[in-house]
């Protein structure tokens, strides 16, 4: 029974070392920042205010974006420009979700237009300080899209787009009741995982044990006994 219970302690150890560590390198990670290239396939060419593409916070989520991001995006014209006086294209940032700004309107709906920092022909920068300004506020946890849409200038089509400096995962805002009984279902899948895999880890153990052994797990009396007992 003792050997039992040493063999118990030692699997228990071992899984809450694997859970800590896991824990560590988890934290670890998400301290990291990466860029992150949006798919452009489906947008399309607009002029005058029309939008060539946008991502809902599904696709993107804003609050993945740190102090030192920027948005670049390369794009096409499809009008002939020598010279460009402002920007043919536009950042927005569109709620439709009551955020708390003053830039909501009172149907709880914001359209906070950001003009480029940086642009030329083919490609357009947009800063976060700008789009904090423009937006109202640095939380965007409710900022429900982002929309890419072109000027008076010409007519443009988005080629690329990319967010600097993006933690891995971000934080829209979601009910609290919601959240409150996703994290509890998360939790029970995660204990029925570690309990499962130190279930397996334990059976394995006294397979292994009895093969190698004279004696076998007897689970009435939760002790190891002579195989030649078992049989008679």
């Amino acid at each position: 029974m003792k050997n039992l219970r040493g063999l118990f302690s030692r699997v228990f150890s071992a899984a809450a070392a694997a859970v800590i560590a896991a824990g560590c390198a988890l934290s670890a990670y998400a301290a990291d920042t990466s860029d992150v290239e949006l798919d452009t396939s489906e947008a399309i060419s607009v002029g005058n205010w029309g939008t060539s593409a946008k991502y809902q916070y599904d696709t993107f989520d804003t609050t993945r974006m740190t102090k030192d991001s920027e948005i670049k995006v390369e794009f096409s014209m499809d009008t002939e420009a020598n010279k460009l006086s402002s920007s043919p294209i536009e950042l927005v940032f569109q709620s439709w979700e009551s955020p708390d700004t003053s830039m909501a309107q009172p149907d709880g709906s914001v359209w906070a237009k950001v003009s480029a920092a940086e642009f030329d022909k083919t490609t357009a920068a947009f800063k976060y300080d700008d789009i904090v300004k423009a937006y109202g506020t640095d939380n965007f946890e409710k900022v429900s899209c982002i929309c890419f849409t072109a000027t008076d200038v010409a007519d443009i089509t988005v080629k690329k787009v990319t967010v600097t400096n993006c933690i891995e995962k971000g934080s829209h805002y979601v009910d609290k009741e919601e959240q409150k009984e996703q994290n509890k279902n998360n939790m029970i899948f995660t204990i029925i995982g570690i309990v499962a895999g130190i279930v397996i880890a334990v059976v394995i153990i006294v397979v292994i044990m009895n093969k190698k052994s004279s004696s076998a797990y007897d689970v009435a009396s939760g002790e190891f006994v002579s195989k030649k007992d078992t049989k008679n």
